[in-house]
């Protein structure tokens, strides 16, 4: 046994070092083989030198990786403490049959809850009791045929991807250039070489088609392994079968001296499925892995401040303890806390508030807000997916995972096709052959396997789903999961709450009496309010940016009543003053000593794109209405100017009458503030919120838009309406291309090889639908 040190420590991990080390090639700063013990315990399994031999394999399994057991392995990798959550990355996903294997983990492996695959990233959540063993699973999983490795909260598949392809393009070059081989010395018998010539040309073929038999087909026999093991139905499986037929038909052949020869067409088509699968892999890859993160957190270079002075990096190398010197309009690069006097910061991403912030010395800044109009030093705290918006992403890409009505057709559909195709050649086969000729039977069936294989079908629906989804958080929508888009097109009536859906939400200062506001009353408003973060307080502090607020005692500020306190030993109080309202203004007053000293009027301004959006979903046969909690006359004054029908308009409303009308409705989505109105956005069938901290919103809606304005419930639907068409699309392609190429293949029009050069081509067309009608 090689391993010297049996405590894995993540600090030995994380260690910076500058000998190499014998596993990963790390340079260590040490004089030891390896940089950790984790290393010293995957050198020592990868070399044999670790387990006797007598042992049953999934015990040698199990043993060989207990370090993943260890506490502090455990701790490091965890993702979520409640859920008992882990994250692993799987080697040799390859279709929607690996999917439904490696979900069943529950019936393999009692202490797994749940797994769910996520076939774009290649990633497996696994949810388990607290007796669940890494290790254990990680067994299940090779005996399944695919290798897992576990990934911790920071880190990304990029990495793993790459060793991932690098293993499997090694095996298309090697089938590509027997392949290529085999047709040089095929061409010239198929016009009409005979004699001690052919026999030799196809003895090569048989040759060069052995690397392929016996390397480049290794994943296919993999998959059919598990179909057959697990009662599972695999397209590797029939794959294999085609393979093998083709190659036992032809050697049988071979020996007799006559017969068709089919090595061409197998090795051709062995050689095309394995350059299709990493094409698509590699779309999938592509289009999916870059991390969503980047797009609120972009890649940017940063200041921080060293003893030296002030040096720059990427903002990717940033480390926990770092002060940073963040720029004017520059996006917060990570978590942490002022460390100047003051800061002021747009905080729209996390709670829809447009208006800035100004933050103190000591208080808590957060990754992807901006700052505004002047640079400030931050203490680092966290960085990357430990952030608050890489927590909400990775939760919500973990809850992308969930399957919708149309992926799980779409894999019922999968299966019982490969099931049809491989009974119907079978039958046929037996039929044809024993009334015609098996030589005709088993070309036609070899053709039928070939050409009929599903892999497009299982693909393009979870790759248009996850494609959809990062679009949408382009263009700032957060969704939940797939299902969203399928509600959307189901909605038929639109309620928009009034105050930060269909206005700003950002009160202004418009007029006031008496005409003439002194010095004095500004300083003593200014004084009442520099505590409050109502919209009205800010609109006082906008109007009147160059006076200096007076000092008072004993603020009081009662929600939807006002704000009081003392100066120089007078009470004084700002509150509503609902019998002056008019013309859709607000209006508050205030008192001294309960005496008037005057009325000041406030508007909530529509959104610019307000009314387009309104007057568009009517165009588009929406039913649209106002569900408010303000007064009657002010919603009615917003409804008129945004020529809302009148009888879908409530004003006065609770949050409980809110959700208690909405119940009256069908197929209703419902627009607001993700905090006020969590009870009308859960009971609705889509629900979306537009202000308010996004963490706490999505605990209650489906989607939330990071941008201001309503643009983005049209960019929804939009999306919704493409994603649904290319599904549609995709499977009716699928279906027919299916049915016709199997009745030609049945019919002798296509052989093998022609099959093998269609069934790629129907997966690049699936593919570029799917590209092409998403991002249109």
């Amino acid at each position: 046994m090689v391993m010297k040190n049996e405590n894995f420590s993540v600090e030995n991990q994380q260690q910076v070092i500058r000998s190499v080390c014998k596993h990963c090639g790390s340079i260590n700063k040490t004089d030891h083989e390896f940089c950790c013990s984790a290393c010293e315990l995957l050198y020592a399994v990868q070399n044999s030198q670790w387990l006797p031999q007598s042992e049953s394999d999934f015990d040698i399994m199990v043993k060989n990786h207990t370090y993943m057991d260890h506490p502090d392995f455990k701790k490091y990798y965890i993702t979520n403490t409640l859920t008992n959550e882990y994250t692993f990355y799987v080697e040799g996903l390859q279709c929607s049959s690996c999917v439904h294997l490696i979900e069943k983990m529950p019936e393999f492996y009692n202490e797994v809850l749940s797994s769910e695959i996520n076939f774009g990233l290649s990633t497996l959540v696994i949810r388990g009791t607290e007796k669940m063993s890494l290790a254990h699973v990680v067994a299940v999983m090779h005996e399944l045929g695919y290798r897992a490795w576990p990934l911790s909260p920071n880190e990304n598949t990029i990495d793993k991807f790459k060793k991932e392809n690098r293993s499997f393009i090694k095996k298309i070059p090697v089938a590509g250039a027997c392949a290529g081989n085999i047709m040089l010395f095929v061409v010239p018998v198929y016009g009409g070489l005979t004699g001690t010539y052919a026999t030799v040309f196809n003895w090569l073929s048989f040759l060069l088609f052995l690397p392929i038999l016996f390397y480049s087909a290794i994943p296919f026999y993999q998959g059919a392994i598990n179909s057959i093991k697990y009662q599972v139905i695999n397209v590797d499986l029939p794959i294999t079968i085609a393979m093998l037929a083709g190659f036992i038909f032809s050697t049988v052949n071979l020996v007799r001296g006559h017969g068709e020869i089919y090595f061409d067409s197998t090795a051709s088509f062995i050689f095309l499925i394995l350059a299709t699968r990493f094409l698509v892999k590699r779309v999938q890859q592509k289009s999916l892995s870059e991390s969503t993160l980047s797009q609120y957190i972009p890649i940017q270079s940063v200041q921080f401040r060293t003893k030296e002075g002030i040096s720059s990096k990427p903002s990717h190398k940033i480390e926990v303890g770092d002060i940073l010197v963040v720029e004017a309009n520059q996006i917060l690069p990570a978590d942490g806390t002022i460390y100047s006097i003051s800061a002021d910061i747009d905080m729209s991403l996390l709670n829809g508030e447009s208006l800035p912030q100004t933050f103190a010395h000591g208080m808590k800044v957060f990754a992807g807000t901006r700052a505004l109009n002047k640079a400030f030093d931050m203490l680092v705290e966290k960085t990357s997916s430990e952030t608050e918006i890489g927590k909400i992403i990775n939760k919500l890409e973990r809850e992308s995972l969930q399957k919708t009505k149309f992926v799980t057709l779409s894999d019922n559909l999968a299966q019982w096709l490969i099931g049809i195709v491989f009974s119907l050649a079978v039958i046929f086969f037996i039929f044809y052959g024993a009334l015609v000729d098996y030589q005709e039977a088993l070309n036609r069936s070899l053709a039928l396997i070939v050409l009929a294989c599903p892999c497009a079908l299982a693909f393009g629906t979870p790759l248009t789903y996850a494609m959809s989804l990062r679009k949408a958080r382009e263009k700032g929508i957060l969704i939940k999961n797939g299902n969203v888009f399928e509600k959307v097109l189901q909605m038929k009536t639109i309620f928009f709450d009034k105050t930060g859906t269909l206005t700003s939400g950002h009160l202004s200062l418009v007029q006031f009496f008496p005409n003439d506001v002194s010095d004095e009353v500004k300083s003593l408003i200014l004084g009442l309010e520099s505590q409050s973060s109502h919209p009205i307080a800010f609109a006082f502090r906008n109007a009147w940016k160059n006076t200096q607020p007076k000092v008072f005692l004993n603020l009081e500020e009662k929600l939807g009543l006002g704000v009081s306190g003392y100066h120089e030993g007078k009470h004084y109080m700002l509150e509503s003053a609902q019998k002056r309202e008019e013309n859709g203004l607000m209006c508050v007053t205030l008192k001294k000593n309960d005496q008037v000293l005057g009325y000041f009027y406030f508007s909530d301004e529509l959104h610019n794109d307000t009314k387009e959006v309104i007057s568009s979903l009517v165009q588009k046969n929406y039913q649209v209405g106002i569900l408010s909690g303000d007064r009657r006359f002010i919603v009615n004054k917003i409804a008129a100017e945004t020529k809302i029908n009148p009888s879908l308009v409530f004003s006065e409303l609770s949050p409980v009458e809110k959700q208690l009308k909405l119940l009256e409705f069908k197929d209703v989505c419902m627009i607001g503030d993700g905090a006020n109105d969590a009870l009308a956005l859960q009971s609705a069938l889509v629900g979306i919120a537009v202000k308010g901290s996004v963490s706490l919103s999505l605990n209650s809606c489906d989607v939330y838009f990071t941008k201001s304005g309503l643009k983005s419930l049209l960019f929804l639907i939009e999306i919704s309406r493409n994603a649904q068409d290319t599904l549609k699309r995709n499977l009716f392609f699928a279906l027919v291309y299916n049915f016709i190429g199997g009745v030609l293949a049945l019919a002798g029009f296509i052989n093998p090889l022609i099959a093998a050069i269609l069934m790629p081509v129907s997966s690049g067309l699936i593919l570029g639908s799917t590209l092409l009608g998403v991002k249109k």
